[in-house]
C-alpha cells in the first residue's frame, strides 16, 4: 500500500538578525509514495519577481526565432515524406516540424501559435487545444511508422528560467524505445503494485489524495489535478486521466478537461508573480494493460534573483533530490478556489 512518510529536522542556532538570539530552523525530507524518491522542503519564504516577464527574458525576446512565420518556412527542417508527406503537419496555428537536434528515437517540436513572445495569462486555449492534438496526431503517426516506440511523452519549457532556449511557445513530442530515468521509476512501480494487487498505483493514488483533501485541487472533465505530496520543485502539481492508458486515445474532451486545468493554474501563477515552468505528459508504456495511467506533471521554474541565479543546484541536479519552499497543504486552499472559478 501507498506510504505518505515524512520526517522533520530541527535545529538550534544564534541568530544575527535577533541580536544572536536563539532561534529554531528546520528542513523536512519528504518520499514520493509512487518512485520512494526523496525532496526536501526548506524553511525559505518565497520571493515574488521583481521583474515584468518582458524585462526578465529580455534578450530572448530581442533574438532571432525560427518559429516566427516570416522564418519558419526557410529555416525550419521537414519530416521525410514517408512520415508525413506535407513536410510540416499543422493544426490551425500550430506547426510541428522534427527537432534538429533529437532527443531520442522520435523527436519533433510543436510550435504553439505564430506569436513570439507570449506571457502565461496570454495563452489562449484554442492555440493550446491545437497545439496538444497536433503532438498527439504526431506521435500516432511516429507510432504507425516506427514500431519500436514504446514510450510516447511530452515536454513543454515555457521561457528561459525553464531551460527553454527559444521564448516563442512550443512543445516537444518524444517517441522512445526506453523510459526516462523517472519514467522508468514509475513504471517499476506501477508494475510491482499491479502484480501485487492486481490495480493500478494510480487508482488507489487519486482514491487516498480524494479521502485526505489536503492536496486534492479537482477534476476537469474527469481529469484530475492535485499537489504532489513529495514536491520535485515549487508548486509541484500532478495531472492523472483515470484509466487512460495511451495518450494517442485520449479524447478532445479529456484534452480539454487538461487544459482547462492548465488555464486555471497560469492564472493562479501569474497573480503569485511566477512566469516559467516545466511540465512533463507521460503518455505511454509497454505495462500490462490495466496497470498504467496517462500521468503528467507541472514544476514552477524561476530565477532566485535579478541577475539570473538559477533555481536548480547541486540537489536537483546531481542528487535527484526534489527541493522547494512551497508546502503544498499550505498552499492547496488558495490553488483550489483557480479550480472552482468559472471565468478563466
Amino acid at each position: 500500500m501507498l506510504e505518505f512518510k515524512r520526517e522533520v529536522y530541527k535545529e538550534k542556532i544564534l541568530d544575527a538578525a535577533s541580536g544572536f538570539t536563539e532561534k529554531e530552523v528546520w528542513v523536512e525530507l519528504r518520499w514520493d509514495p509512487i518512485t520512494g524518491e526523496s525532496s526536501r522542503i526548506l524553511e525559505e519564504p518565497l520571493s515574488k519577481e521583481t521583474l515584468l516577464p518582458e524585462e526578465l527574458f529580455k534578450e530572448g525576446v530581442k533574438a532571432f526565432c525560427p518559429f516566427c512565420p516570416e522564418n519558419l518556412e526557410k529555416v525550419t527542417p521537414k519530416f521525410l515524406p514517408s512520415l508525413f508527406p506535407e513536410g510540416r503537419p499543422k493544426r490551425g496555428s500550430a506547426v510541428a516540424i522534427p527537432n534538429l537536434r533529437p532527443f531520442d528515437r522520435f523527436s519533433a517540436l510543436i510550435v504553439l501559435g505564430e506569436k513570439h513572445f507570449v506571457k502565461l495569462e496570454e495563452l489562449d486555449f484554442e492555440t493550446l487545444e491545437n497545439g496538444f492534438l497536433l503532438a498527439q496526431e504526431v506521435l500516432k503517426r511516429a507510432k504507425e511508422v516506427h514500431s519500436d516506440l514504446k514510450y510516447l511523452y511530452l515536454n513543454w519549457n515555457f521561457l528561459p528560467a525553464s531551460g527553454g532556449s527559444i521564448v516563442h511557445p512550443h512543445l516537444h513530442a518524444f517517441g522512445g524505445v526506453y523510459p526516462s530515468c523517472h519514467f522508468k521509476r514509475i513504471e517499476e512501480a506501477c508494475l510491482n503494485y499491479w502484480e501485487t494487487y492486481e490495480r493500478c498505483l494510480f487508482e488507489e493514488l487519486l482514491e487516498e489524495e480524494k479521502r485526505r483533501g489536503e492536496r486534492f485541487l479537482g477534476e476537469l472533465n474527469g481529469v484530475s489535478f492535485l499537489l504532489a505530496f513529495a514536491p520535485k520543485g515549487p508548486w509541484d502539481v500532478c495531472f492523472l486521466f483515470p484509466h487512460k492508458e495511451d495518450m494517442r486515445f485520449l479524447s478532445h474532451e479529456d484534452f480539454r478537461g487538461f487544459l482547462k486545468g492548465l488555464k486555471r493554474l497560469f492564472s493562479y501563477f501569474k497573480d503569485k508573480g511566477v512566469y516559467s515552468f516545466n511540465l512533463v505528459l507521460y503518455g505511454s508504456s509497454p505495462l500490462p494493460k490495466g496497470s498504467f495511467w496517462v500521468y503528467g506533471r507541472l514544476i514552477v521554474r524561476r530565477f532566485l534573483n535579478s541577475w539570473g541565479t538559477s533555481d536548480m543546484n547541486a540537489f536537483q541536479a546531481l542528487h535527484a533530490e526534489g527541493l522547494t519552499a512551497v508546502r503544498p497543504e499550505e498552499v492547496c486552499e488558495e490553488m483550489k478556489a483557480y479550480f472552482e472559478r468559472e471565468d478563466v
